[in-house]
């Protein structure tokens, strides 16, 4: 049988490709130069667009403090510097501005704090009514109205809006204001209960600055705290010149209540006076203490006050660590002061 040849195709004879004509070869250079100038237009284009994002978009958008998930930026940051008239005092911008994000910082945690523990939210009736107070109580809704436009109109050539002043004033005046007395009510009541019996020392006791005042005082206890505070015109004693006599535990410092709420309250410990206390909280200075008697009573409204201001700005300390809530000032560091003078430099 007659085998039939297999031709290989590489070796078939290769078409001459057909040539473009004069028209077509016109059309592809005429498409070619419309593709690169389009591509020209949108680089340059998109280099515009990016320089003006990069310069005055995307600065405003700078991050200032975040509080867990709430990031306010610069945008905020200087409408708040403005609202309180930095750039009335340029010499003393860099601190405010400091002061500013603190603030914001801890305004922001009493926030998220009494709504997480007691479900508290301000209303805007709250708001309005801290915002007429501006204006005083006693003005008519017409004065009202005539002096909130004429604030308004100032607010405006300070590059402020209504709803800018709204949200402004209420994050840093308002809201806070309305949070922190409702917290220290609930602080007060969960705490240090008005019809509550509490601790307290009768005490005569002296703070002087320096161990040889402290000595001398000692010495001279005989004389009595009128004698005494007369001869050490610069210290603090009980009983006050309020006649202050019985004191709770956690007014004065640790040092003293270590000293007088322990062993010095014993019954067979009454009447002892103590050598020289250093004090925990003002370096350099010394307590000379006598405990005369010890019982539960109820606490003064001023007693009650303090401890339970207390108690809320330890709440609020405590709601700054790092594992309770995640927060990060970025003034802080390096680019921070670029941050702030920048800020300044916009309000």
């Amino acid at each position: 049988m007659d085998k039939k040849l297999k031709v290989d195709a590489s070796a078939r004879k290769a078409e001459p490709k057909r040539r473009l004509s004069k028209w077509e070869a016109e059309r592809r250079r005429r498409n070619l130069v419309l593709a690169v100038i389009s591509l020209t237009i949108v680089a340059a284009v998109g280099i515009i667009a990016y320089g003006y994002y990069a310069t005055r978009v995307r600065p405003w958008h700078q991050p200032i403090v975040r509080v867990n998930d709430t990031v306010f930026d610069m945008e905020y940051f200087v409408g708040m510097l403005r609202l309180w008239g930095v750039g009335q005092n340029p010499s003393a911008g860099v601190e405010t501005a400091q002061q500013r994000a603190a603030e914001m910082i801890s305004n922001e945690l009493m926030r998220q704090g009494a709504a997480e523990l007691f479900g508290l939210a301000v209303s805007r009736e709250a708001i309005e009514g801290e915002i007429r107070e501006i204006f005083g109580l006693e003005v008519t809704d017409a004065d009202f109205e005539q002096k909130y436009r004429d604030a308004l109109k100032n607010l405006a050539e300070m590059g402020l809006s209504q709803a800018d002043f709204h949200r402004l004033y209420a994050d840093s005046l308002s809201e806070p204001q309305w949070l922190r007395s409702q917290l220290l009510a609930r602080f007060g009541e969960e705490r240090y209960p008005s019809d509550g019996l509490v601790p307290h020392v009768h005490i005569q006791a002296m703070l002087v600055t320096g161990s040889d005042n402290a000595t001398a005082v000692k010495a001279r206890w005989s004389e009595g705290i009128t004698q005494l505070s007369a001869a050490f015109p610069d210290a603090r004693f009980y009983p006050t010149k309020e006649a202050v006599e019985w004191l709770p535990k956690g007014i004065e410092s640790t040092a003293f209540d270590d000293y007088a709420f322990g062993d010095a309250s014993r019954t067979e410990n009454l009447g002892l006076i103590s050598d020289p206390i250093e004090d925990s909280d003002e370096s350099g200075k010394l307590w000379v203490i006598q405990v005369l008697g010890a019982e539960d009573r109820p606490l003064s409204e001023d007693d009650r006050n303090e401890l339970t201001s207390q108690a809320l700005n330890e709440w609020l300390e405590n709601e700054k660590k790092p594992e309770v809530n995640e927060v990060v000032n970025y003034l802080e560091g390096g680019d921070g002061y670029r941050k702030i003078y920048w800020a300044l430099d916009h309000v």
